[in-house]
């Protein structure tokens, strides 16, 4: 069956704790997994749906009738719901989201915004929970299976950051009536800001600057201006929300002239009171020392480099549940690491994919200028190299970007024979 375009509904799938359950009980889970895939496939295919992608444990498929959606995700979870899954296992449950949208197919697959919403609306829930676009309830408020309602749960700022939209719950005869609140911005600490448009593609970007945050203390976002860097680090710290707890938090250093307002700028954005006896710096460490998790944005801290670099240092030092992500045009060098200059080398090639580059010593040269890529600190506290390279060659891991603007190869230079990084981050 060919894929519908025009106004069409997506359904987005994922198992929840499906991880832990894999780790524990491998073969049993491919087993129940095959069930789970069989009964959400069944109930898709059985209301006129097509299946047009599998992801880990969910699925994405898409309905010309919003009619024939709810029904499916009605039988889908019921279907769940009512299996036999053993004790090893225990009940598969699966969130999922249902949003209307204009499907427009380019070649073979569906363009990514409305499949970017959709994901991030199904992300939203908890096992077992149906959510509901607001335009897919207005097509289907009049026309719902009987004994089922969409109870109203407001308007919700998507990890997209995008303007806020109105979810409703799918309720029925079989169906989980009660969870926890759902995982938007609003359940979560910190000041992101609502940004003007959604954010589309750069998905290997995303992962990769992710995992960055996740295994280092420091991370920075490099590259020229107007490349990204900032709408990058903000959605990343979006989709990182549900793993800090204490928040994320985005510091905008462009107006700060000095170290003192660079502090300042800190303790406002993160509504730290200034305490007796302490400078505006050290309140904002002892601030941070109880937080357990939380995610620092220092974003553009071009023109303060050294200062941005102590105060990381402090922060870093003292707080063990902290992590920053930093952007300016090149990487942030820190006090504790004694970090060389990070310079960037003037042959730096844009690649193609986002990649993890590995330890190397050289400069892999090519034809025109540089990526926006993420640089690590080292992940180890207390074990900082005296400079930028070990014994071993590089201490971090760095990331290249697929993101060229357009018309940037009218400035590429001649393939260099090798670049010696002579000490420098490259």
């Amino acid at each position: 069956m060919g894929l519908p375009q025009g106004t069409v509904t997506f359904l987005f799938t994922d198992l929840e704790g499906s991880t832990r359950r894999w780790e524990a009980h491998p073969e049993q889970m491919k087993d129940a997994l095959a069930r789970h895939d069989a009964i959400v496939r069944g109930a898709v295919e059985a209301h006129g749906g097509v299946v047009f992608s599998t992801m880990g444990d969910g699925m994405a498929a898409v309905f010309a009738s919003a009619r024939e959606a709810v029904r499916a995700v009605l039988a889908a979870q019921q279907g769940l719901g009512a299996a036999d899954w053993g004790e090893v296992t225990g009940p598969l449950a699966a969130r999922m989201g249902l949003l209307t949208d204009e499907g427009v197919l380019g070649g073979e697959h569906y363009l990514n915004q409305p499949l970017n919403r959709c994901a991030r609306l199904m992300a939203a829930g908890h096992g077992g929970q149906a959510l509901v676009s607001g335009a897919t309830e207005l097509l289907v408020r009049d026309d719902l299976p009987g004994g089922c309602a969409l109870v109203d749960l407001g308007e919700h700022r998507l990890r997209d950051l995008a303007r806020p939209v109105r979810v409703f719950q799918l309720a029925g005869p079989g169906l989980q009536a009660e969870f926890s609140p759902l995982r938007t911005l609003e359940a979560f600490a910190g000041n992101l800001p609502v940004q003007l448009s959604s954010f589309v593609g750069r998905t290997d970007e995303l992962a990769g600057l992710a995992a960055a945050v996740q295994g280092s203390a420091l991370v920075t976002v490099t590259g020229p201006g107007g490349v990204g860097k900032t709408r990058l680090a903000v959605q990343a710290a979006a989709d990182l929300l549900p793993s800090f707890g204490d928040g994320a938090w985005l510091c905008e250093l462009a107006a700060a002239g000095d170290a003192k307002a660079l502090a300042q700028a800190v303790a406002a954005a993160l509504r730290v009171q200034p305490r007796a006896g302490l400078s505006v710096a050290g309140s904002v460490v002892e601030f941070l020392r109880t937080r357990s998790a939380l995610l620092l944005v220092l974003d553009n801290c071009e023109h303060l480099a050294a200062a941005a670099a102590e105060l990381a240092a402090d922060i870093l030092r003292g707080c063990r549940g902290v992590r920053i992500l930093a952007t300016r045009r090149q990487a942030l060098g820190w006090a504790v690491s004694r970090c060389s200059g990070w310079g960037r080398c003037r042959c730096r090639r844009r690649t193609r994919a986002w990649r993890p580059l590995g330890p190397v010593r050289r400069c892999p040269c090519s034809s025109s200028g540089p990526p926006p890529r993420a640089v690590t600190s080292p992940s180890a506290r207390g074990t900082w190299p005296r400079s930028g390279r070990s014994a071993g060659g590089w201490t971090g891991s760095r990331w290249r970007s697929s993101w060229p603007p357009r018309g940037w190869r009218r400035w590429a230079r001649p393939r260099s024979p090798g670049c010696s990084m002579s000490g420098s981050g490259c």
